[in-house]
């Protein structure tokens, strides 16, 4: 069921639901009984933790923390090219040391105001999948990160 026919369902708005579960705002008691009515739950086994609730845990998150749900609930709620791109981030056959670096290059481009993502894009644009200029064939990513670092 998607978000639009479960918000139908128990007569809130997608934005209210949303808002719900994405914790970003207190949602109304009637809107909150009306998702647990939808959900065949009580207000009570709404927001029971898992334990008390009964269930079982995943095994697979037992050892994720808060922040680690955090970002994979960005992650579920990115577009696919932000998906596409952590994918191959994250699969790609890279060493620890290319990982760190790449990682330093992200923290720094994340800190960017729109004229240098700008001039980044410019840079980035006429790359093509290997990472090489077509021009020259030669790695220019790496010359981004110091030309685009913003001063302090």
């Amino acid at each position: 069921m998607s978000q639009v026919q479960f918000a139908a369902k128990a007569g809130i708005s997608v934005g209210c639901l949303q808002s719900f579960e994405a914790a970003l705002r207190e949602t109304r008691k009637k809107q909150r009984e009306r998702i647990a009515r939808a959900m065949d739950l009580t207000l009570d086994q709404l927001f029971a933790d898992d334990a008390e609730a009964g269930q079982t845990p995943d095994p697979l998150l037992k050892d994720l923390l808060q922040e680690d749900l955090r970002l994979a609930q960005r992650f579920h709620h990115a577009g696919a090219e932000v998906k596409h791109a952590v994918k191959a981030f994250l699969t790609a056959a890279l060493s620890e040391d290319q990982r760190e670096r790449l990682a330093l290059i992200l923290a720094d481009l994340i800190r960017l105001d729109e004229s240098q993502i700008a001039f980044v894009e410019t840079i980035v644009a006429p790359l093509n999948k290997d990472g090489q200029s077509p021009a020259t064939q030669a790695p220019i990513l790496p010359m981004v990160a110091p030309q685009a670092k913003k001063k302090s």
